[in-house]
């Protein structure tokens, strides 16, 4: 078994590269590949559980997970998405059902620090990969782009944004990944006194080349983890200010070598008004919600929302007024514990461990559906920092162990 979940790591350490390779020769998106070795995974899994008699690990927030992901398909199911789509193609494409599957196994199994050296090595790599392509991305849209993407744009337009290796993933990736890796490098400068500023720059190029702000911000709140609101804060807030500045320095240099359009870029992308579609989101949510407020809408849009919306956009786009319009006050309210207790018990386990990476990459993404809906996490980078926060934790507490039996054998 251990062999099978360590290669189930390897292969979401190299995703970005089995996501190219299954979608130009099987023309097979790589979550349904994903899915079907979680599937199988979980299977033996159970089994050796069922087998050995051994206890499984159900946290809190996970239970509240499981419970909104029942919530989830009922809500499929009412509104027919599930028939629409084939309950097969539906199972195998639910990517609540996928990261319920790797929660579940990264709970009950302790992978090693072999492991751990592996990912970041492999984290770093990634990110140096990521930065050389999207650069080559300036001039080459649809280099390892892929052409739903790179069609979108011409060969002048500002607004086209380098998705590094990461587009053949799905959309928006880059946004969670990068700001993700570089929390996990934060943390391990820390833990580990790691010398990783080569990375933070990398992070940062590839960030300012996909053009998006609630990245940005991601990219912010990443290396903000080590502040503390204690007597060192001043000392401390000027060390990050003075990173900040060689970061951006830096950024703004490549820029410049680059020949990016920097003040362009900033008047038309950073400032633009994609404001206007949050602003009538609210309003439409403030008219339809009451409809359905306690069960919710049961996953779909009406026509008179997509109306009312009149072209700002498609969806409600502020991630937790659409959480709440599509499964109302008590599937939204499950969501949201599952959430709170999930943050919860990351707060609680980074404090002893002092690896904080994973609690941040999950502010990110309460963060970020402010201005997105995404409430799945099934992403890879989010399974991996899952994994670093685990193995820390354990670390920590196997050696509070060892001081406790030390101190008793002294006494």
């Amino acid at each position: 078994m251990k062999k099978i979940l360590h290669g189930l790591v390897y292969f979401f350490l190299l995703y970005p590269i089995l996501s190219f390779l299954s979608y130009e020769y099987t023309d097979t998106l790589i979550n349904s590949i994903a899915f079907l070795l979680l599937l199988v995974t979980i299977s033996l899994f159970f089994g050796i559980k069922l087998v050995t008699k051994s206890r499984l690990k159900i946290p809190t927030y996970l239970k509240f997970y499981i419970l909104f992901f029942t919530y989830h398909t009922f809500a499929d199911y009412v509104s027919g998405n599930i028939l629409s789509t084939g309950v097969v193609r539906y199972v195998y494409t639910n990517y609540y059902l996928s990261m319920l599957f790797m929660m579940i196994i990264i709970e009950n199994y302790s992978f090693g620090s072999k492991i751990i050296k592996i990912l970041t090595a492999g984290i770093k790599l990634t990110i140096i990969l990521g930065a050389v392509v999207s650069i080559i991305q300036i001039e080459m849209h649809d280099f390892f782009t892929l052409e739903s993407i790179a069609t979108r744009y011409d060969e002048a337009d500002l607004m086209y944004r380098c998705t590094a290796i990461f587009s053949y993933i799905g959309s928006g990736v880059i946004g969670i990944v990068v700001p993700a890796f570089l929390a996990i490098l934060f943390s391990l400068s820390t833990l580990e006194n790691q010398k990783n500023l080569f990375y933070y720059v990398l992070c940062a190029i590839i960030i300012l080349l996909y053009k998006s702000r609630w990245v940005m911000i991601s990219f912010m709140i990443a290396i903000s983890q080590n502040i503390k609101f204690d007597k060192k804060f001043i000392i401390n807030s000027f060390r990050y200010l003075i990173l900040a500045v060689i970061m951006i320095v830096i950024t703004i240099s490549s820029s410049i070598i680059l020949d990016l359009d920097t003040e362009r870029y900033v008047t038309e992308r950073l400032m633009s008004r994609s404001t206007e579609a949050r602003v009538r989101s609210l309003q439409v949510f403030l008219i339809h919600f009451p409809k359905h407020a306690l069960l919710g809408s049961g996953n779909t849009m009406s026509n008179d929302v997509v109306r009312d919306l009149g072209g700002a956009s498609k969806i409600i786009h502020v991630g937790f007024l659409a959480l709440f319009y599509s499964y109302g006050i008590i599937g939204g309210g499950i969501y949201c514990l599952y959430m709170y207790f999930l943050l919860k018990k990351l707060k609680k386990e980074s404090a002893i461990s002092g690896f904080k990476a994973h609690y941040f990459v999950f502010i990110m993404f309460v963060i970020s559906n402010i201005t997105l809906v995404i409430f799945h996490t099934f992403n890879y980078s989010i399974i991996i920092s899952f994994i670093f926060h685990n193995y820390y934790r354990d670390k920590a507490i196997a050696q509070q162990k060892r001081k406790q039996q030390l101190e008793l054998q002294t006494a």
